[in-house]
């Protein structure tokens, strides 16, 4: 999760005119069947969800 925080898009404009930024991240856990979430650049606040079957 650092590695995506360290290379995260600010806030800014795109081409298109809109404002564009990261919305979320996530690590997928494949060994233990869970997803840690962070959402708006807010990677202090971790959401981790079991996906078993």
């Amino acid at each position: 999760m650092q590695l995506l925080s360290d290379c995260s898009q600010d806030a800014h404009k795109n081409k298109q005119g809109k404002i564009s930024k990261t919305q979320w991240s996530c690590v997928y856990d494949l060994k233990n069947k869970k997803v840690t979430i962070c959402v708006n650049e807010n990677y202090d606040a971790k959401y981790t969800i079991s996906v078993l079957e």
